[in-house]
């Protein structure tokens, strides 16, 4: 019912049916998923990173919901969601999880995210925002050299 509400748009019924599920059903990474997408429809970002982040600690080893995440942010157009997902993925990647993901383009596609939502935020420069957002950039460049460098030493041993 959940998802039928959600698919409907009736933001209403789906928050109450979520709010009488049991704890346990609640926390399931898929009610979270559903419940990511409640909270894009409803331009929610607070709801947003809670889903995320439960997402991301209940999939350790698999990270493919936090894909789902990136493409249904992707798909309603939200950026910062989008990169939000996408810097879940990286975390999970740097953590040592088992993954099958091509680090040097999901890096890529990171910074191209992150580059435009830097150019136009509205942050005054020096700001702990504006300072935020370059650490993340400089983070994911630097992401970015070591997966490169690692991909060119594991190619010459061969």
């Amino acid at each position: 019912m959940l998802l039928c509400s959600i698919e409907r748009n009736d933001k209403n019924t789906a928050a109450n049916i979520f709010g009488a599920m049991p704890k346990a059903s609640a926390s399931e990474p898929m009610t979270q998923f559903l419940m990511y997408k409640l909270a894009l429809q409803c331009e929610e970002p607070a709801l947003a990173a809670d889903c995320l982040q439960n997402i991301s600690a209940s999939t350790a080893d698999d990270p493919s919901l936090l894909y789902a995440c990136c493409l249904e942010a992707q798909h309603k157009g939200n950026r910062n969601q989008t990169l939000a997902a996408l810097l879940l993925v990286l975390e999970k990647q740097s953590s040592g999880a088992p993954t099958t993901i091509h680090l040097p383009s999901l890096t890529r596609s990171a910074i191209k995210l992150l580059v435009p939502i830097l150019e136009t935020s509205k942050a005054p420069e020096g700001s702990e925002e504006a300072q935020g957002l370059i650490d993340k950039l400089c983070m994911l460049y630097d992401k970015g050299m070591y997966s490169l460098v690692f991909s060119v030493c594991t190619t010459n041993r061969a």
